[in-house]
């Protein structure tokens, strides 16, 4: 995620937002399943933000992810 592209998407969170919450749903249910639905290529997109987001999607303890172009 890049905080551009979801300013531009009209998405009322952030990165840390994100990174957050999923720290917080690990610590207290560490069996927990993550799933994101992702917009690759949304107008605006850089490549340098589709890597952030790249790199932000690595880092999350997520177990599936449903990606849109």
């Amino acid at each position: 995620a890049n905080d551009d592209v979801l300013k531009r998407m009209a998405r009322r969170h952030h990165v840390a937002d994100l990174r957050k919450i999923c720290a917080d749903l690990v610590s207290h249910m560490p069996t927990v399943h993550i799933s994101a639905d992702v917009i690759v290529g949304f107008p605006g997109e850089t490549e340098a933000a589709f890597e952030e987001t790249f790199s932000v999607l690595k880092s999350i303890p997520l177990h599936s992810v449903h990606v849109f172009r």
